[in-house]
């Protein structure tokens, strides 16, 4: 199996991590992921009963940020998956990525609902996504030359973008 569980301790140590390297204190009132330079903030539509987001985008999106994190790591090398209060995994992009029941990632890269973080082992690079800002942040100068080469669709450079987009089909 490509997914492997993070023990207690590793989970713990990882999070720890995040709060000073990202500067993410949740539960604050106005919490902001602050990720080391250089980084990139991506607006991103979130799932609630008024937005419907396309199923074949949110697989293009999970194709894209795979072959992205294949390109920024060795073939040894595996990357954190993080998810906000519920167990973390390692993995590597160059294996076959199992799915859950739902025929998803075990921690899925679109943040709907939870706060999920995504590493290189080293912390070198991350993307962090943010439901509460609707964003998901690039850091990690590898990283955001390969997205900035084919950014996804669902990324968007601006958070009116998608807004306006809504207004105008609204009315």
């Amino acid at each position: 199996m490509n997914w492997d569980i993070l023990t207690d301790k590793k989970n713990d140590e990882l999070w720890n991590i995040v709060h000073k390297k990202i500067k993410w204190n949740p539960g604050s009132k106005f919490v902001k992921i602050k990720p080391p330079k250089p980084y990139k903030r991506f607006y991103i539509k979130m799932r609630d009963r008024n937005t419907k987001y396309n199923l074949n985008e949110l697989e293009e999106f999970e194709c894209d940020i795979l072959t992205f994190f294949k390109k920024c790591t060795d073939l040894n090398e595996r990357i954190y998956a993080l998810e906000w209060q519920h167990s973390g995994y390692s993995f590597s992009p160059h294996l076959p990525m199992e799915l859950d029941d739902f025929g998803e990632w075990l921690i899925p890269p679109y943040p709907d609902g939870d706060y999920r973080f995504f590493f290189k082992a080293d912390l070198e690079w991350g993307m962090l996504g943010d439901p509460v800002q609707h964003q998901i942040v690039i850091y990690g100068e590898s990283l955001l030359l390969e997205i900035e080469k084919s950014k996804p669709k669902i990324l968007k450079d601006r958070k009116n973008s998608f807004f306006r987009f809504v207004k105008t089909e609204l009315f």
